[in-house]
């Protein structure tokens, strides 16, 4: 009898000690699911952003201000929406960005969000050198 228990107490632990890694497995596939669509999503953003239109050779590191003209068309300026209300430009603007070096688009103001993992591991791990010089902003 004490055998028989025995048996089903390692089953019963068994199955929920599975059930618990399943458990584990499913939210990580959940969660690389939503990484997936925001890569998705930004993918679509950053190539639309590099196909409006621009009048200059646009070079990372510097911040370009998103314009619609009332016909629609979405168009790139240099000039701050400040700069062109005194030269009496009138145009909606949508956005300002700044273009990365690997041609993609961080909201203006938003660059510290940028690398989140990153600074995450420089914050956990900024007493190893190596982790140091990967993290380093220059």
């Amino acid at each position: 009898m004490e055998l028989e228990e025995n048996l089903n107490y390692a089953d019963t632990f068994l199955q929920a000690n599975a059930k618990n890694k399943l458990d584990v497995i499913g939210r990580q596939m959940k969660n690389l699911q939503e990484l997936m669509k925001d890569v998705i999503s930004e993918t679509k953003l950053h190539t639309e952003l590099n196909n409006v239109a621009c009048n200059f050779v646009k070079k990372p590191g510097h911040i370009y201000h998103l314009y619609e003209r009332t016909s629609g068309q979405k168009y790139f300026s240099m000039l701050s929406p400040e700069v062109k209300r005194l030269v009496a430009v009138v145009k909606c603007i949508i956005s300002s960005f700044r273009l990365e070096a690997d041609q993609s688009w961080t909201p203006a103001g938003q660059e510290d969000t940028r690398y989140q993992g990153i600074n995450y591991l420089r914050d956990t791990f900024s007493n190893h050198s190596g982790m140091r010089a990967l993290c380093s902003d220059s």
